[in-house]
């Protein structure tokens, strides 16, 4: 069902990269996978840097820290190449190049969101929902993690970083349904040793004066 549901959404996507172009379609696809990498990437290093700032989101606080950058980014960049780069420039391509690869790259690109959407759901507490779990196979998690590291590897493969054990590291950590603060160490001073042994105190040898004896001849 969810599968079915997935291919539906990017289909439509891919119906709107078809009467857009490639042009249009292409800083749609880029800025989505490069949102969904660093989403995932720097997830880590703001959980590290905002510490206790967390602590009222408790449980989601992983979660959210992944989605928020996630989507702060896409519409910053979606925002910018719109502004500065589709609706400033047009470019005139093939038709046939046109349409095709632009309904590819935006299929590509539903399919991405689509996957990112539904794996926040199912690590995220509306899993719990009655109404969300009837609907969210068990293997839903899986399913979409998968697509997302591929997604990911890519980018890395792409930037020359080859990172996959830091992309598993990462996307385990921002799946992660508690938030670990960071553990300070806390001196503690040595008590100190009890013994039962009383000791004593000699006492003190009082000194005796010996008479002088006065010989007499």
């Amino acid at each position: 069902m969810t599968c079915i549901f997935t291919l539906i959404v990017a289909a439509l996507f891919g119906l709107w990269g078809y009467k857009k172009g490639l042009f249009a379609v292409w800083p749609f696809a880029f800025n989505t996978i490069l949102a969904v990498y660093l989403g995932i990437m720097i997830t880590p290093m703001v959980l590290d840097l905002a510490g206790e700032y967390l602590d009222p989101l408790g449980s989601s606080a992983n979660i959210t820290v992944m989605f928020l950058v996630t989507l702060i980014y896409f519409i910053i960049s979606q925002f910018i190449s719109f502004i500065y780069l589709t609706k400033t420039f047009c470019v005139s391509l093939p038709r046939l190049v046109d349409t095709i690869c632009g309904a590819i790259l935006a299929f590509a690109g539903g399919l991405l969101i689509t996957n990112f959407i539904l794996f926040t759901i199912a690590i995220s507490p509306l899993r719990d929902i009655s109404y969300i779990s009837k609907y969210l196979p068990a293997g839903m998690e899986n399913s979409s993690r998968r697509h997302i590291i591929k997604a990911c590897q890519f980018v890395s493969a792409c930037s020359l970083q080859y990172g996959d054990k830091n992309i598993s590291k990462a996307i385990e950590i921002a799946s992660r349904s508690t938030y670990q603060k960071p553990s300070i160490p806390v001196e503690t001073k040595p008590k100190p040793i009890e013994s039962d042994q009383t000791t004593t105190t000699p006492p003190k040898q009082s000194r005796r004066t010996i008479p002088e004896v006065n010989e007499s001849n």
